[in-house]
């Protein structure tokens, strides 16, 4: 009993560390992208506009972990990731302008 209750205990601190690493992660794309990019290219363009600029950077961004095998962009045709995080940028847009500009809700 004592050796899987350790177990438990050490499996759920390996996902809340996993967890921790990836909200760590989101917050700084998120400030980035959403605090300091949106804001700025909304005020020169529509919405649609905006998140299609910034869905295409975004996913660009993310081009090198295309070459890194194991990630799971590695596995996505380039095209493919770009276009989705395309369709992520116009959503995530819509839930900026309907929170007053939260950040928070797309790092979550």
């Amino acid at each position: 009993q004592d050796a899987l209750a350790v177990g438990i205990v050490e499996r759920a601190g390996q996902l809340l560390q996993r967890r921790g690493r990836q909200l760590l992660g989101a917050l700084a794309e998120e400030v980035g992208w959403r605090g300091y990019a949106l804001g700025r290219l909304l005020g020169r363009s529509s919405a649609l506009a905006a998140s299609l600029i910034l869905g295409a950077l975004w996913g660009l961004w993310h081009l090198p972990l295309h070459l890194l095998e194991g990630t799971v962009q590695s596995a996505i045709p380039v095209y493919e990731f770009v276009l989705q995080q395309m369709v992520l940028a116009v959503y995530y847009t819509w839930l900026y302008n309907h929170t007053r500009g939260s950040v928070l809700v797309a790092i979550l």
